[in-house]
């Protein structure tokens, strides 16, 4: 067992340095916009919903608060984004994929554009977990931690988390379409980001909320949030990723557990990785994009990983146990 965990945080760690660069689409659009609606349904729609783009991008749909009387679920944090980009300047649809535009062409330019982008090397590393809390919009809660580690020192440096929609349907308004893709409901703290300390190889841990009173969304149980740092000035995007969903989050320096009863990790690990309270509990090692690397039943109460002589990183661990969760970024530090 100890050695098919430490094969996994192998697995997991080596490719720390090198993560995948997640391309960041942030789609322009409004229900009462015709060439929105022919735009999303000949290249858009059909992208986002191929099988063989997943794990290529992230994506947040901003409403514009025209033509006319504008798409029902424009907010100001949208209008934010949309003097940020100069989209007014532009009209929509546009679409920026890595800070670029305009995108609104073929499918196959398109999907060629964002693949150039796709094979650039990040130049930041992000894990993100989060949490919605709340059965209503009324008296919901996002809360949202993320780990940047930058590949070299940066300066204005914005953290942007975004929760997002995955499909609604109640803004629909005049141009025939009928349902919407990935539509940003609140930015967490607000639009502005969050400016953070970029240097070389040294991660930065940030945790904030929002409240979800007043948001337009549909399903609270639809939800997902998106990450990202973008320079200012620039508009240079480093990195994107979508966020793991959780529950029972306690971050803290030493360990995360949910209850007495439950699964304990010691944090920051060096030579080794301490799991206790361990058995009847399943583990999940996420990747730093949020994609499922390994998941294991635990038949033994404690467990020590090593981690050998393994660069530096950090990875995302779910644990489950008797009906609860708890989840933690875990640094493995040299």
């Amino acid at each position: 067992m100890s050695k098919l965990f430490a094969f996994c945080i192998a697995a997991l760690v080596v490719n720390l340095s090198a993560q995948q660069r997640i391309v960041l689409i942030e789609d322009f659009s409004a229900s009462t916009c015709g060439p929105c609606a022919s735009f999303d349904n000949s290249t858009f729609d059909p992208y986002l919903t191929n099988a063989s783009n997943q794990g290529k991008f992230t994506c947040v749909g901003y409403r514009a608060n025209w033509p006319g009387s504008g798409d029902p679920y424009y907010t100001a944090e949208a209008g934010t984004r949309i003097s940020y980009y100069n989209v007014g300047g532009y009209g929509v649809p546009d679409v920026f994929i890595a800070n670029t535009s305009p995108n609104t062409g073929s499918l196959s330019s398109f999907t060629a554009t964002i693949n150039a982008e796709y094979a650039k090397p990040a130049k930041a590393t992000i894990a993100a977990i989060h949490q919605i809390t709340g059965t209503t919009p009324a008296t919901g809660k996002a809360v949202v931690t993320v780990t940047v580690t930058p590949t070299q020192d940066f300066t204005n440096g914005y953290l942007f988390m975004a929760v997002c929609e995955k499909l609604t349907t109640k803004n629909a308004a005049s141009n025939g379409e009928t349902q919407f893709h990935h539509v940003m409901m609140k930015m967490v703290p607000n639009a502005s980001g969050k400016l953070i300390s970029l240097k070389a190889s040294t991660p930065v841990m940030v945790k904030d909320s929002a409240s979800l009173s007043g948001t337009h969304i549909e399903e609270m149980n639809d939800l997902e949030v998106v990450v990202w740092v973008q320079i200012s000035g620039t508009k240079e995007i480093l990195q994107s990723a979508w966020s793991v969903a959780t529950t029972g989050i306690n971050n803290n320096n030493k360990h995360v557990a949910a209850s007495k009863t439950m699964v304990s990790l010691y944090n920051p690990a060096q030579k080794s990785l301490t799991i206790s309270n361990a058995r009847g509990a399943v583990i999940t090692f996420y990747d730093l994009a949020g994609k499922l690397i390994a998941r294991f039943a635990s038949t033994q109460n404690s467990i020590t990983l090593s981690t050998g002589t393994l660069v530096h990183g950090c990875c995302i661990v779910r644990m489950a146990k008797n009906g609860e969760h708890a989840s933690q970024m875990l640094n493995i530090v040299e």
